[in-house]
């Protein structure tokens, strides 16, 4: 375990947090079927989800914290280069549990808490970890580097601030042995399909609604 989980608190309210994941089950028309984790960021059923396990899908379903299925019903946007889908899924009967936005990205050194993943003991701790560089992307969008390596099981873990605010999602290392990023969670909220995206071969891999 990282010092630094030793020395430092759990962020705000951890339990709720786990609720607002979700584990993705995609499948294609060959009959692969693609599973992945993935995180709820509004009330209403918006789901981020690796660009992976989305890809060459004819439908797909989430399950929630609770067991309960819900169908996907639309592709909100996409981008495979940073691997990310925005989707709807079916709403339930009530309110889904979801993680709300940090108002603020984390400057350098600041801590932040990788979540467990999707399907990790509830009793497991977040991973904490301090950002050791800030770089800015497309509209003022933040990507985040980390000071090590998170483990495949946690790509794309929902990474938040000590209020249990969404910072981003994690990203893996392009090399074994290097740091890991975070990218913005504003920017994976920020995806859209437009009429422009006619062409888009990112969403046309993608076979459900859009």
């Amino acid at each position: 375990m990282c010092a630094l989980t030793l020395g430092a608190q759990q962020p705000k309210g951890l339990k709720k947090l786990r609720a607002a994941q979700v584990s993705v089950l995609a499948h294609t028309a060959g009959g692969a079927l693609q599973q992945g984790q993935g995180t709820l960021i509004s009330e209403d059923g918006i789901v981020v989800v690796q660009y992976d396990v989305m890809k060459n899908a004819t439908r797909a379903m989430v399950i929630d914290q609770a067991g309960t299925e819900h169908a996907v019903t639309e592709i909100l946007g996409a981008n495979s280069a940073y691997n990310m889908v925005k989707m709807r899924m079916e709403p339930g009967k009530k309110k889904n549990a979801c993680l709300t936005i940090a108002a603020q990205q984390p400057s350098e050194r600041a801590l932040v808490f990788v979540m467990p993943s999707e399907k990790a003991d509830k009793s497991v701790p977040c991973d904490i970890d301090t950002v050791t560089r800030v770089e800015e992307f497309g509209n003022g969008f933040k990507y985040l580097t980390l000071s090590r390596e998170i483990g495949e099981r946690q790509a794309n873990s929902p990474v938040v601030n000590q209020e249990g605010a969404l910072v981003g999602f994690v990203q893996l290392a392009t090399q074994k042995g290097h740091p890991s990023y975070v990218i913005d969670a504003n920017y994976a909220n920020s995806l859209t399909v437009t009429p422009l995206d006619a062409g888009n071969s990112d969403l046309n891999s993608i076979h459900i609604r859009k």
